[in-house]
């Protein structure tokens, strides 16, 4: 299962800062725009309602897309208009982002949620699992 940690900054998120990080409670309650191009959109888009952001607008492009610098001015433009706090995408999706824009200064706000994974059940099983695989990649070197 997935976990939602905190938002960074698109930039500090870049350079590997995370002491700037906002809490999920700092921006809970605030009006978000997301965008995202992942397999299960709405999956991100519903823990971020859950975390208690109120998401104005949702705009999804097709998994693994790469995303140009005409589509950031224009999800850029969509949260000025839509008055937005803040825009929210994902640690994947940050990646695609082009290196211009994330230095840009920004009228709203680019926060990328960062998760962790935690394992709800069967814990033993994969740690066992990581066990074998590890004690067998050594045996093999």
């Amino acid at each position: 299962m997935h976990k939602p940690v905190n938002f960074v900054e698109i930039a500090d998120w870049y350079k590997g800062l995370r002491s700037h990080a906002k809490s999920l409670e700092e921006l809970k309650g605030r009006s978000v725009m997301v965008f995202s191009a992942i397999g299960n959109p709405s999956s991100f888009e519903q823990t971020l309602a859950d975390v208690g952001l109120d998401i104005k607008e949702a705009i999804r492009y097709p998994d693994h897309h790469d995303y140009g610098m005409l589509e950031m001015q224009y999800i850029m433009e969509r949260a000025i208009k839509e008055n937005v706090g803040a825009l929210i995408t994902t640690a994947k999706d940050a990646v695609k982002i082009p290196t211009e824009f994330i230095y840009f200064d920004r009228e709203v706000p680019l926060y990328v949620l960062n998760m962790e994974i935690q394992i709800t059940s069967g814990r033993d099983l994969f740690q066992e699992t990581i066990a074998r695989s590890i004690k067998k990649e050594t045996k093999n070197q």
